[in-house]
């Protein structure tokens, strides 16, 4: 949105956006209207996606642009809502999505935009969007301005007190789960003594083993506690971010935040590495299976040394002492 905000300044640009994520736009440095929709509703109620186009001034757009390669079920079908003279997306993907099922909901998409190599950069799939709408590919990597602390009620770290560090260890991709965070909490609480942030989606649930590890004096669980926002400042003022590939792991990189993920080959390069992410994996010869794995469990990620992951943190942080063993 900041590309085409820079080189289209005249354009009325307008933003269709699920309301669980839309809180994260406010904080791009540039005007923007946006027009949130509920998932769900969208999905259940017909005349739902009418009154988001009405909402949008119920006009004919000169373009209607879907910029995810994994094309989204619900945006798809709020698109064919929306009258415009081009309507324009990948010829991306629908993991999982059966052929009458993607057909329908990409026939409202007149113009498919070809991408040579679908395990690319995401932001390289942005720059070939944007050349073909007839834009310079000028794109930097996300970012989000800073912003200041709103009084949250937080306890403040004692003198002498070691780092604070974001733990997320959840996702909603069971295969993408890591299953050695009590290792490496052991071994980072032995060796930094750090304040423990848990971070996550409602209903997610701390491993039995993470939680005999975790202090329950210097942890605090906000697991299902905080909105886009609140989560926002909590990375912001931590020391470091340590979790898996989800959603906040991107948010603390747009804020620029030093993090740590710990992942697996099914999409590698396509979101990490950008910015000063440490990726921790278990390089193989079958990265790029799109999650389709030809193991009994996901090898790429599941066998990585918990010593691994407790050596990156040690280096972002600084951390003089002698490497784990």
């Amino acid at each position: 949105m900041e590309s085409l905000a820079r080189q289209l300044p005249e354009a009325d640009l307008q933003l269709a956006v699920p309301a669980d994520v839309e809180p994260i736009y406010r904080f791009l440095p540039i005007p923007l209207k946006t027009l949130s929709f509920d998932r769900q509703r969208l999905h259940a109620d017909p005349a739902y996606g009418r009154e988001i186009a009405r909402a949008a001034g119920n006009q004919a757009f000169d373009w209607l642009i879907l910029p995810a390669f994994n094309l989204d079920k619900a945006t798809l079908k709020l698109s064919r809502k929306i009258p415009a003279k081009r309507r324009i997306a990948f010829r991306g993907e629908m993991r999982g999505v059966r052929f009458w099922h993607r057909w329908m909901h990409q026939r409202g998409i007149s113009e498919k935009v070809d991408v040579p190599d679908p395990d690319l950069h995401e932001l390289e799939k942005y720059r070939i969007l944007l050349g073909y709408l007839g834009l310079q590919p000028a794109l930097a990597p996300p970012s989000l301005k800073k912003m200041s602390p709103r009084g949250m009620s937080r306890p403040k770290q004692p003198a002498g007190a070691g780092p604070r560090i974001i733990l997320a260890v959840g996702t909603v991709n069971r295969i993408k789960e890591y299953p050695h965070w009590a290792e490496v909490v052991a071994m980072l609480q032995e060796k930094l003594k750090p304040e423990w942030v848990l971070i996550g989606g409602a209903g997610e649930t701390i491993p039995a083993a993470l939680q005999t590890v975790l202090p329950r004096e210097t942890t605090r669980d906000l697991l299902g506690k905080t909105t886009l926002e609140t989560l926002a400042e909590e990375i912001e003022e931590a020391d470091l971010f340590l979790g898996v590939d989800t959603g906040p792991a991107h948010l603390a990189l747009a804020l620029e935040k030093p993090t740590v993920v710990v992942l697996g080959g099914g999409d590698y390069g396509r979101f990490f590495p950008y910015g000063k992410a440490r990726v921790v994996t278990q390089r193989m010869d079958c990265f790029q299976c799109h999650w389709e794995c030809k193991y009994e469990r996901a090898l790429c990620l599941h066998d990585i040394p918990p010593t691994a992951v407790v050596r990156e943190v040690q280096g972002v942080l600084g951390d003089n002492r002698r490497d784990p063993a």
